[in-house]
């Protein structure tokens, strides 16, 4: 049904990128354009990104540190941010690589009639046509879980004649082994979005071993009850039934491992899934797909009572959206969430990037990374809730792998023991600042955040075990971090100084100033954690010297204050800021994430909130409107 919660449907083949359908199954994702001529999957492995595992730069700026503190605590707010940006140098974020596109290209007659559709309670993406000549096609295609794989299926009541061809903008060689359409292909080992306009691919790769990046295969096997020809490294068939299966493996062994000199075995692997696969009929690999899938789809349903939803596709439901009561694209856009949290995280996939695991650009935007000071965390919000604790997995062991990278970034950086996390990490577990504008690159805070993520899994599923073995020692290790960095300001209360307010602005006269003594962002993360690590420490019984002085501090942090306006305080005092309207709400982070500010504790700051999102106002970016 068009109108159905479950389904999005549409009545014209996708013309771009953004209009294809999404499908994955963690590792290995899609985008199904439903292509009548020249059908294309663009395709993604969650492990092709550029670059390889660096240390950072062994400068401590422990010294700048202290110094701009003096600044902002002095009034010069200007020069501390100018110290600061001084200070920060390394190399950038690495970017995730787009695999390459499957083209299944189709001598089909003329189009009579057309639609295609993605089932959310299955995770079946479908193209349905007719021809003029009265030829009924009916076009499948899935990521499964269980089998490693993309599936494509087509069947019809007439032969068509397909041509199956695999490319990547990649560095790559395509080659035909029995019967399979192999590519073994190879990341640069520099983000293109890093290089100066206008850049050529030749620039981000070497014959260096030391310098190669991630190695892959891609492999196609095709299944159709007639002859198969090999033409120019494509696949031709003429039948009526064919099922393309595809998979894809990677070199990357770690964040720890070098990809080219200390990389896995994935070659072999590649080829044993697609004989493995081309064993097995279509109907069973379906089913076993959709019972994987629909075990945690159907885990909870969000349930609004609502009028029958009009009779449109998908894209003029929400053109039509502000002007109507249609409740059930309300209900439509839950069940895509979760759609996309179990097709885009499982475990043993990396977390979910800036885009999922969905990119068609060589230069993507923010180079698809992990941006900690709310993007990624907003991307698993709905995990829990969606009783998807298997999907939190992912995130879970990212941060595990940051905790462990960030530990030596707060030794070398900042002279400290614990674990220290900066705005930006990619595949190889960055922690610490890039260069840039300190607004949002000086940001020592995401290990912070992030640890609220690991209490939350606890809270959720009641697994004592997984917050005394997993999620305690990492919290632990950020706030030792904090703990070290602390100073007294001139009331006697414990800051963070100095500190930024992603990615916000205010005027010290006509100047524009990032850094200031510290701000209310950076406390609320501190004393969440702080809360949290004793919530943890009593459920474990744990009294230690540490815990002991995390229990003394967390009273005498500063507090989150309301101003002379009415709304929340951002920094260490009132500023005026350069962007009333910004994005980011980051001095809100104790209302949510955090549950510091809340009706029943803190009506004075609840009302200071709601001042301070009347401030910013609703119009914004996707993301941020979902915070507010």
């Amino acid at each position: 049904m068009r109108n159905d919660t479950n389904i999005l449907y549409y009545t014209n083949e996708a013309s771009e990128w953004n209009e294809a359908l999404p499908i994955g199954n963690g590792r290995l994702g899609a985008m199904v354009f439903g292509n009548t001529k020249k059908e294309r999957l663009a395709l993604n492995l969650d492990e092709l990104w550029s670059g390889f595992p660096r240390k950072c730069f062994d400068i401590c700026i422990r010294d700048a540190i202290i110094e701009a503190s003096d600044c902002c605590k002095n009034g010069e707010a200007f020069k501390a941010t100018n110290i600061i940006k001084n200070a920060l140098s390394g190399t950038s974020v690495q970017g995730y690589m787009p695999l390459g596109s499957l083209f299944i290209e189709m001598d089909n007659g003329e189009i009579a009639s057309y639609s295609r559709s993605l089932s959310l309670e299955n995770a079946i993406n479908t193209t349905e046509y007719k021809t003029v000549d009265g030829n009924d096609i009916l076009c499948e295609s899935f990521a499964s879980f269980p089998d490693k794989c993309i599936i494509w299926h087509t069947k019809s009541a007439k032969d068509i004649e397909y041509k199956i061809s695999l490319i990547s903008e990649l560095k790559n060689t395509t080659s035909i082994i029995d019967n399979k359409i192999i590519l073994d292909g190879e990341c640069p080992f520099e983000s293109p979005k890093n290089l100066r306009e206008p850049w050529e691919l030749n620039q981000v790769y070497s014959d260096e071993p030391s310098k190669r990046g991630v190695l892959f295969r891609a492999g196609i096997s095709v299944i159709s009850n007639s002859p198969l020809k090999i033409i120019d490294n494509s696949i031709v068939t003429k039948t009526s039934e064919v099922t393309v299966i595809f998979t894809s493996e990677s070199s990357f062994n770690g964040a720890n491992k070098h990809p080219f000199t200390e990389g896995k075995e994935y070659k072999k692997t590649v080829i044993d899934i697609l004989n493995h696969i081309s064993t097995k009929e279509y109907d069973d690999i379906r089913e076993e797909h959709i019972t994987d899938y629909s075990s945690f789809y159907k885990r909870t349903e969000l349930d609004i009572e609502h009028d029958q939803s009009p009779e449109l596709d998908t894209a003029n439901r929400l053109k039509n959206s502000g002007d109507s009561n249609d409740i059930g694209l309300i209900i439509l856009l839950y069940n895509y969430a979760k759609y996309l949290m179990i097709s885009a995280s499982r475990e043993g996939s990396q977390a979910m990037n800036l885009q999922g695991i969905w990119n068609q650009d060589l230069a993507p935007a923010w180079n698809c990374n992990y941006t900690t000071n709310i993007n990624t965390q907003m991307n698993y919000w709905p995990c829990l809730p969606f009783d998807l604790p298997e999907m939190n997995m992912p995130l879970i062991e990212k941060i595990n792998g940051l905790c462990e990278a960030g530990k030596y970034t707060a030794k070398a950086v900042y002279g400290s023991d614990g674990f220290v996390l900066h705005y930006n990490s990619d595949l190889w577990n960055k922690t610490f600042a890039g260069g840039g504008n300190p607004r949002y690159a000086y940001w020592p805070m995401g290990s912070g955040w992030l640890c609220r993520h690991l209490y939350d899994h606890y809270m959720f599923t009641g697994d004592v075990d997984f917050l005394k073995e997993t999620a305690y020692p990492i919290m632990i290790e950020a706030a030792k971090f904090y703990l070290e960095n602390l100073i007294t300001d001139p009331n006697g209360y414990y800051i963070m100084s100095p500190a930024a307010s992603p990615e916000l602005e205010y005027f010290e006269g006509e100047n524009k100033c990032g850094i200031a003594y510290t701000s209310t962002m950076t406390m609320s993360i501190i004393r969440d954690l702080f809360g949290l690590c004793l919530k943890a420490s009593k459920i474990l019984n744990i009294k230690n010297e540490l815990v002991c002085s995390i229990e003394s501090i967390l009273p005498k942090l500063l507090p989150t204050r309301v101003g002379n306006d009415g709304a929340i305080i951002e920094w260490y005092k009132e500023e005026t800021i350069t962007e009333p309207h910004h994005r980011h709400t980051s001095h809100l982070y104790g209302l949510y994430p955090a549950h510091e500010i809340t009706i029943e504790k803190t009506p004075e700051l609840i009302k200071g909130a709601r001042k301070t999102l009347s401030d910013r106002g609703d119009p914004s970016t996707g993301w941020s409107m979902a915070w507010k």
